[in-house]
């Protein structure tokens, strides 16, 4: 009697070879959720890089902005009048555009600043002086957050990035003012990855790195 040889797979064959395709397929899983974090990371970093110039150019054109007096201070109605109610909204000179940035979050606040406090008139006063929250992520997600404020070499839990209107110079208010810092910078991390991204704000120069 002649026997065959089959031509099919053992079942070793076949319990490698999956072994194999759950390998590769793990591995490309992985790398593509390191890819999207980081690109995640880094448009969180363009995003936050980008608004800090857009203040500095609106403080250089010298654009009113949208105000109401409240009765108690002034509110910004520029993008909504909810803080207003009924008052009506008028057209406002602030002394400067900023935003004001806390560690462990995953926010940030554009501000007009219209409410100044014994003559510091460069530094977020309070939600009156809001006319924007910003999210690091797109959707409000939470994954990216202000991991470290750096006020020259002082870790500090919040600053303002503030320019002033017409001139354009840099200030920078925080725990530590004054006296008033050279330097800022502003490391974002994402939580999954633990990738991190600094911006740093020359206030001498006005120059805004990424690095």
């Amino acid at each position: 009697m002649r026997f065959h040889k089959s031509n099919g797979f053992t079942i070793i064959e076949l319990l490698i070879g999956l072994s194999i395709v759950v390998l590769l397929a793990t591995i490309t899983i992985f790398q593509l959720g390191s890819s999207r974090e980081t690109g995640e990371l880094r448009t969180a970093a363009r995003q936050l890089t980008a608004d800090i110039r857009a203040m500095q150019a609106r403080a250089l054109s010298a654009k009113n902005i949208k105000i109401c007096d409240t009765g108690t201070n002034l509110a910004v109605c520029e993008s909504s009048q909810v803080a207003c109610g009924v008052n009506p909204c008028t057209d406002g000179i602030p002394a400067a555009y900023g935003l004001h940035l806390e560690t462990s979050t995953s926010t940030y606040v554009l501000f007009a600043d219209i409410n100044p406090e014994a003559s510091i008139d460069y530094h977020y006063t309070d939600a009156g002086e809001a006319y924007q929250i910003r999210s690091l992520m797109p959707l409000f997600g939470k994954d990216v957050v202000i991991d470290q404020i750096m006020s020259s070499t002082t870790s500090v839990t919040f600053a303002d990035i503030a320019f002033m209107r017409q001139n354009g110079t840099a200030r920078i208010y925080d725990i530590t003012t004054p006296p008033e810092s050279a330097l800022l910078r502003i490391r974002i991390r994402h939580l999954k990855s633990n990738d991190t991204i600094e911006i740093e704000i020359n206030r001498i120069t006005g120059r805004i790195s990424t690095l």
